[in-house]
């Protein structure tokens, strides 16, 4: 049985709580604690609604730091944007 799952472009989804944060101020000293749960909840999320494993092989800092990247890159994405780009990225890389 295949599933497959569209999802809408992050830019049109509501994010609440640290997905909601920028990338600019996501990962400071006081609201790393709560974006690295945050993207690790996100990522249970897709993974459960795909019935999907996409960061089995990786730990959670090999995860929080493929999204650290992006934000890097981009401080003006929100967390829920640069979380959604890391899972595509590690899914197509079957990480």
């Amino acid at each position: 049985m295949a599933v497959i799952l569209s999802l809408a472009p992050t830019s049109e989804i509501a994010a609440f709580g640290g997905g909601a944060r920028t990338c600019a101020n996501a990962f400071a000293t006081d609201n790393y604690p709560t974006s690295y749960a945050w993207v690790m909840g996100y990522f249970s999320g897709v993974n459960t609604a795909s019935v999907s494993k996409v960061g089995q092989t990786a730990d959670g800092d090999v995860t929080i730091g493929e999204v650290q990247l992006l934000c890097q890159r981009e401080p003006g994405l929100r967390l829920i944007e640069a979380a959604e780009r890391a899972y595509t990225a590690m899914r197509e890389s079957d990480r």
